[in-house]
């Protein structure tokens, strides 16, 4: 009986030859095969870029408490002149991130700076307008003698 042959059948030949093992040599040398060198590229990403990034996020920080927010407002605009110069150099996504959290973190510490203006303003007007209409009760008739003997 005589085998068929099928088109779409792989033969396997045990036939290996003194050819085919200088062949697989040749291939497999270092000379012939591509030098994998690590390419030094230049990195994108910039030291103001990351720096107003970080800058940016301490401000954030910084609105969180009541009194620093002065020190928030500082460093948002340090941080936002820093993201804008590094984005004009060369555009990264650390320098658009310091960018936005620089002008988060201003618009948040004038919000905050101007609600603590606002509040000592009325507790020291509430101060003053509760001290001048304060009666002291018994001691009223003497307070009011005693004002009257330092006006003559």
């Amino acid at each position: 009986m005589e085998e068929q042959e099928n088109p779409g059948e792989l033969k396997f030949s045990n036939n290996y030859t003194k050819e085919t093992e200088q062949a697989s040599a040749t291939i497999n040398k270092p000379e012939n095969q591509e030098k994998k060198s690590v390419a030094t590229r230049k990195s994108s990403v910039s030291g103001p870029a990351i720096a107003s990034m970080i800058l940016g996020i301490l401000g954030l920080i910084f609105t969180f408490t009541y009194f620093l927010s002065p020190i928030s407002i500082l460093l948002g605009i340090i941080g936002l002149i820093m993201g804008i110069t590094s984005n004009k150099k060369s555009r990264s996504g650390f320098a658009i991130a310091g960018i936005a959290t620089s002008i988060v973190s201003m618009v948040l510490g004038a919000l905050e700076l101007a609600s603590c203006i606002g509040f000592f303003s009325f507790i020291s007007n509430s101060i003053r307008d509760g001290l001048d209409n304060f009666q002291f009760g018994p001691f009223q008739q003497y307070i009011e003698d005693a004002q009257q003997t330092l006006i003559i």
